[in-house]
């Protein structure tokens, strides 16, 4: 169509007489005049654009009928607007009430079973058992529970009345307090941790006082032993530091101790009993001597102290109280009491433990605190 489209325009020209062609001998060439020229300028650009919006056309309609093919939708007409009306009977039909189906209503007080997602996934994240903690919660815990326990002894020993300790053991040689914690969580702890000492078998007959149920065993710490019995170490190593800086007129060494746990099993004791007498009943066993402490002189035991981990119904017939022989006072064996006395010089006699048959364990700590 365009070869066609510019010959008949050519033509047109040709016949109108506005181009005078001349051949020559050797070549060919066009003569134009000037005002032929500015004609046939004129031609050419009216030609080239006519040419143009032909060619647009045609691609215009291949390109529609092209994007027809891949998206229908796009020359298509366009849906009629909707009306107010229209758009709200639609946005009814989406928010229509839906049907809930509610779980049957509890009308005789019974329990109900279910749970909340909530409440199920804080006990899935809250570990609730030993087992269940990670490591490093465990570190965590155990390191919480010993800074609670040294703080609670610090605290106690600082509410001592230095006065009255430095008083009693220069007029008689001892001094004891009731109610030393006075935290009942804290005495069953470390209690349970004397009988557990005895359980696991890290203690030993008392070779003193063979056949009578007691047993001991040195508190020196370390990974075994503190797995036991972490309560009761760090209760030593809180005394063995802050009890010489309240008694300063002693001179006590704050680093440095000698510190002994002693179980009493009633059990035991019978079993010896029955082995030793053959069977034979024994209504009172024979009293002991009475002893110091630091006998030696190159000995450095300064003061020495007892507390005793007892249950609460023991009494002065279970037995394991101690006797001083300058007042001829005996001090029983009380759960949370605290007993102290000068190593050196107090002259004192420990009674022999029997408990009873519905108390068959008892335990106290022995400490001595050196120069």
């Amino acid at each position: 169509m365009v070869p066609s489209f510019l010959s008949v325009c050519l033509w047109t020209d040709v016949l109108s007489g506005r181009f005078l062609i001349h051949q020559q001998k050797s070549r060919h060439s066009l003569l134009i005049t000037s005002k032929t020229m500015m004609d046939f300028q004129r031609r050419q650009h009216a030609v080239l654009l006519c040419f143009l919006l032909f060619s647009l056309d045609h691609v215009e309609a291949f390109l529609i009928s092209k994007a027809s093919l891949y998206e229908p939708g796009l020359f298509a007409k366009k849906k009629p607007k909707l009306s107010m009306a229209e758009k709200r009977r639609r946005r009814a039909k989406q928010l229509a009430p839906r049907k809930v189906e509610l779980p049957p209503a509890n009308l005789q007080g019974q329990k109900t079973t279910t749970e909340t997602p909530t409440e199920k996934e804080s006990d899935e994240k809250s570990p609730s058992t030993p087992s269940e903690m990670t490591k490093a919660q465990q570190l965590l815990e155990a390191q919480r529970q010993s800074v609670a326990m040294l703080t609670t002894v610090k605290e106690c020993v600082q509410g001592l009345n230095a006065d009255d300790i430095e008083l009693s053991l220069k007029e008689k040689g001892y001094w004891c307090i009731d109610n030393f914690l006075n935290n009942p969580s804290v005495l069953d702890e470390l209690q349970q941790e004397g009988v557990a000492l005895l359980e696991e078998g890290s203690m030993v007959p008392d070779v003193n006082h063979l056949g009578s149920g007691e047993y001991v065993c040195r508190l020196q710490g370390g990974n075994e032993q503190y797995v036991i019995s972490p309560r009761i170490i760090d209760c030593v190593v809180s005394m063995t530091k802050h009890l010489p800086s309240q008694l300063p007129t002693l001179d006590l060494d704050g680093a440095n101790c000698m510190a002994t746990m002693r179980t009493f099993d009633r059990k035991a004791l019978q079993a010896s009993i029955q082995l030793l007498t053959d069977g034979e009943q024994v209504e009172e066993l024979p009293p002991r001597s009475f002893g110091i402490v630091a006998s030696e002189e190159n000995d450095q035991r300064r003061l020495s102290m007892r507390y005793y981990l007892v249950p609460s119904e023991w009494t002065e017939a279970c037995g394991g109280g101690l006797t001083f022989q300058d007042t001829n006072e005996s001090i029983e064996a009380v759960r949370d009491r605290l007993v102290l006395w000068r190593s050196s010089t107090a002259v004192y006699r420990e009674e022999a433990w029997k408990g009873s048959d519905r108390l068959t364990t008892a335990s106290c700590i022995e400490l001595h605190l050196l120069h």
